[in-house]
């Protein structure tokens, strides 16, 4: 079975997001595009990994996820993990998100997936709702990633010239303006522009404003999350918080480094990805950042600083 990918779904409304389904299947591939029926979404279905891999390179659809069985063609030469492996290590893909299909208690294969760098999992069988709610958290982040790239390419020009700035922000829209220009300073802006957006924002949430992972879970789920922001910064007790970012060029490094004043959290196990968060809709910034956009992340004062170093490579001469 094979969909094509077009500028209006089944629903007759504009595409929210292009997605490649790699299935091999039939009965999960129908159930998938049943479940899919009405919703925004394009869907290019293929029952193999070679197939899904030319649609990748063809360049005629751009596409924003990826739902793959990572059990597909089992054994084969080109599968499932193959087909994930060459998805992340290639430049022009790596950004693109992996919802991977499991089995149920099959950890191991999650916990290959997650290093391969899939943070979002799907474990067989799984609900119509489940499959909705992290596909539209991997759509949103794919086209948030694009949106931020598209930014840095605007603003690029001479920020390559900059060694050292120091600023301070307050709030979303700041942070996200900030990450743009400092991306556009990095040697690769496509590369950091994410993770320094996540860091920023968790500055201002889970720093300054003190919201915690399972108080975002609850605002989120209701919409009410950049309204909490909003109110927060107008409380007595976090008005004059700011954040801090130190940006620094040393011969061939960059290094980053950012502050709060908060009171610090437990980062330690938001650095990487586990089961839970693969499957929720957010949590995976901070390991995001550490294995896509630096090349060492380091955290400090209890979580209130962070920095951040990108070595640049040297071409030959």
């Amino acid at each position: 079975m094979k969909g094509t990918n077009s500028s209006l779904s089944d629903s007759g409304s504009a595409v929210a997001a292009n997605l490649l389904i790699v299935e091999d299947e039939p009965a999960y591939q129908g159930l998938i595009v049943q479940m899919l029926a009405d919703q925004p979404y394009a869907l290019t279905v293929v029952g193999d990994a070679e197939a899904a891999w030319q649609h990748l390179n063809a360049g005629d659809i751009r596409f924003d996820v990826v739902l793959l069985d990572l059990m597909l063609g089992d054994g084969d030469i080109f599968g499932g993990r193959t087909l994930l492996r060459q998805i992340k290590s290639d430049p022009r893909l790596r950004h693109t998100p992996v919802v991977l299909q499991t089995v149920h208690g099959a950890s191991e294969d999650i916990a290959e997936g997650i290093r391969a760098g899939a943070y979002y999992y799907l474990v067989k069988p799984y609900s119509a709702a489940l499959l909705l709610s992290i596909l539209q958290t991997a759509a949103g982040d794919s086209r948030h990633f694009h949106d931020l790239l598209a930014r840095v390419k605007q603003g690029q020009a001479s920020l390559g010239l900059m060694n050292r700035a120091e600023f301070r922000f307050r709030d979303l829209n700041e942070a996200r303006a900030l990450a743009t220009s400092i991306a556009g300073a990095c040697p690769e802006p496509s590369r950091t522009i994410l993770g320094l957006t996540e860091i920023l924002i968790n500055a201002v949430e889970h720093g300054n404003l003190a919201i915690g992972y399972d108080l975002k879970t609850e605002l989120l789920e209701s919409g009410r999350w950049e309204e909490e922001i909003q109110r927060r910064l107008s409380l007595p007790e976090y008005s004059e918080r700011w954040a801090r970012l130190l940006f620094v060029r040393e011969g061939t490094e960059v290094r980053l480094m950012v502050e709060d004043q908060g009171d610090g959290f437990d980062w330690q196990k938001y650095l990487e990805i586990d089961a839970r968060r693969a499957a929720a809709s957010h949590g995976r910034g901070m390991a995001l950042a550490k294995a896509l956009s630096f090349d060492e992340v380091q955290y400090l004062d209890s979580g209130r600083r962070v920095e951040m170093r990108i070595h640049q490579s040297v071409p030959n001469a």
